[in-house]
C-alpha cells in the first residue's frame, strides 16, 4: 500500500521591539495534522544583531523524517529571513537538546561552525 501525502505550510508573523518573529508550521494534507515547525527571529533597526536571523526549534515528526521536509522548512525559514532583510542566519546546536547528527545535517545545509565546545555549537550561514 502506498500513501501519497501532500504537505502545506502556514506561517505567523509578529513584530516586537527590534525584531520580527515568524513561526512556520508544516501540515500533512488532507488530514491537516501538524508534523513540523521552525521559528525565526529576524533582528532589525537598532538591534546590535541587525541583519541577523536566529533560527530555532526545527522539528519534524519522527514518522515523517527522511523525506526532505526538514530541509523544506529550513529553506522556507531562510527565505522568510531574507524577506525581512536578514543577510545571515544563525543557529545554536547543543548536545543536551539534539543528537550530534543534527549538527552534521546543518553543516550539509551550508551552515559553518563558528564556535564550538564539546556540547555547544554556534553555526552561521550567509543568506
Amino acid at each position: 500500500m502506498t500513501h501519497n501525502h501532500d504537505y502545506i505550510t502556514q506561517s505567523y508573523r509578529t513584530e516586537w521591539n527590534d525584531c520580527v518573529n515568524i513561526v512556520i508550521m508544516l501540515y500533512e494534507e488532507p488530514a491537516g495534522k501538524q508534523i513540523g515547525i521552525i521559528e525565526v527571529r529576524a533582528f532589525r533597526g537598532d538591534s546590535p544583531h541587525n541583519g541577523e536571523a536566529l533560527l530555532w526549534n526545527l522539528t519534524i515528526d519522527k514518522a515523517h523524517r527522511r523525506k526532505g521536509l526538514g530541509q523544506r522548512l529550513l529553506h522556507e525559514a531562510e527565505e522568510a529571513a531574507r524577506c525581512e532583510g536578514s543577510t545571515v542566519a544563525v543557529l545554536e546546536w547543543s548536545l543536551h537538546d539534539s543528537p550530534r547528527w543534527v549538527a552534521f545535517w546543518y553543516a550539509r545545509q551550508g551552515y559553518d561552525e563558528k564556535e564550538f565546545s564539546n556540547v555547544y555549537t554556534l553555526m552561521k550561514k550567509e543568506l
